[in-house]
């Protein structure tokens, strides 16, 4: 059970259950609104729109380049097939445990009662309140895994090392207030460039990683174990005694974008002296847009209820596993501390840490095909400046067809995952 446990756990945390599309079929379409801010803040210039409130909209997406489920194992809808397979007695079968588990993501985001105005077809204005999460799980070596699937419990494992280095992981939690602000800066002949900027305020919920990692774990039987750390640092948030009314920390964030347009026939979309347009704002306007933005550049600081601790070259022997529990996070680190050096504090550097917003390149391209047929191209690279604690962004290469009109639009997003 318990390593059913342990396995089940690292799945979840790290996404292994497969992907979902996270509304990239929807940011890039003319009728986007808001949700265009995600992609790119400079799509909301001349909108499409005079006023867009979005009640809610969200998306999840998951990914890892370690277990995946047959294609004929899966359904069209529902998430049965994944929930089954995590829960699968015979999973160990579909796991290859000589392989590395490079990364695995989770990434959410939820946006509720935000809005755009289009001032006139030169300017635009939002205001947006999100909630999100990420988590990352990285660089899990075989014999991490190995451990991970098998546990105490597996005796061919006892009295054998097994050795876990390099292994990253990240999570956070946070909630987004921000406003959003875009402009047609060059509107001439058959060419308009357009540009826009996020800014937001961010409250951190919970947050925390596991870095640096290199110990070796030497299992003597399926109760004890020895465990020898040359490097190990975690930090955490106290989630259950965080106060409701206040962040475990508070961040901020913006993101940058341009937007290219290619107008075949310029003269017919032009404004007047008073800057309103000429022609109805349904009307498709391009032949050929792309854009370029940097979305997510900022970071989290979590100060309330936060604690950071680290092991540097100690050794503990006969650690007893079976059936132990914790009554809460301050409880383990405690004894996580006194494991290793006989004294519930040693192991504390700090009360306080900080972590990057998950920063990511985008690069768009939407082709208009003829009357309501569009193909786009989309494309999303994580940043890192060399944070280890923070999760990374989603990755992702899509090519998406589309048909849309005013009140109802059919994408279908073919996504390549690294």
């Amino acid at each position: 059970m318990m390593k059913k446990n342990i396995l089940l756990l690292c799945l979840v945390l790290s996404s292994i259950v497969g992907v979902s599309q996270n509304m990239i079929g929807l940011q890039g379409s003319n009728y986007a609104g808001i949700n265009a801010i995600q992609q790119n803040p400079a799509a909301t210039a001349d909108s499409r729109y005079l006023l867009d409130i979005a009640i809610g909209t969200g998306g999840v997406y998951f990914n890892n380049d370690y277990f995946y489920l047959q294609k004929n194992k899966t359904a069209f809808f529902g998430m049965r097939a994944y929930t089954d397979a995590l829960t699968n007695d015979g999973l160990s079968e579909k796991l290859d445990l000589t392989k590395s588990f490079n990364e695995g993501t989770v990434n959410f985001r939820g946006m509720v009662l935000s809005g755009l105005w289009s001032i006139n077809p030169k300017h635009s204005v939002g205001i947006y309140f999100q909630a999100r999460a990420a988590i990352t799980l990285s660089k899990a070596t075989p014999q991490a895994v190995n451990f991970a699937n098998s546990g105490f419990t597996n005796e061919s494992l006892w009295n054998k090392t097994q050795t876990v280095r390099d292994l990253d992981f990240s999570a956070a939690s946070w909630l987004e207030y921000g406003v959003s602000y875009a402009t047609v800066f060059h509107n001439k002949n058959n060419n308009v460039w357009k540009a826009g900027a996020n800014l937001k305020y961010c409250g951190a919920i919970a947050g925390g990683y596991v870095k640096d990692v290199d110990l070796d774990i030497l299992i003597k039987n399926d109760s004890l174990a020895d465990i020898t750390v040359r490097n190990i640092e975690y930090a955490r948030v106290d989630v259950e005694n965080s106060s409701r009314e206040n962040f475990a920390g508070t961040g901020f964030g913006f993101d940058l974008g341009v937007q290219y347009e290619w107008r075949e026939d310029a003269s017919v979309y032009s404004t007047d002296p008073k800057g309103q347009a000429m022609r109805e704002r349904s009307v498709n306007k391009y032949k050929l847009r792309a854009g370029l933005s940097i979305i997510d550049i900022g970071g989290l600081s979590f100060n309330e209820n936060t604690q950071v601790n680290r092991v540097e070259n100690r050794s503990g022997t006969n650690y007893y596993w079976k059936g132990v529990t914790y009554s809460n996070i301050e409880d383990f680190d405690t004894s996580f501390s006194n494991f290793f050096y006989g004294d519930s504090l040693k192991t504390r550097v700090a009360d306080n840490f900080k972590m990057s917003l998950p920063t990511a390149i985008n690069i768009q391209v939407d082709y208009h095909i003829k009357k309501d047929f569009y193909a786009g191209f989309q494309f999303q690279k994580d940043i890192n400046f060399g944070d280890k604690s923070r999760p990374t962004s989603l990755e992702y290469l899509s090519i998406i067809p589309r048909w849309e009109r005013r009140w109802f639009e059919v994408s279908l997003p073919i996504s390549f995952m690294e």
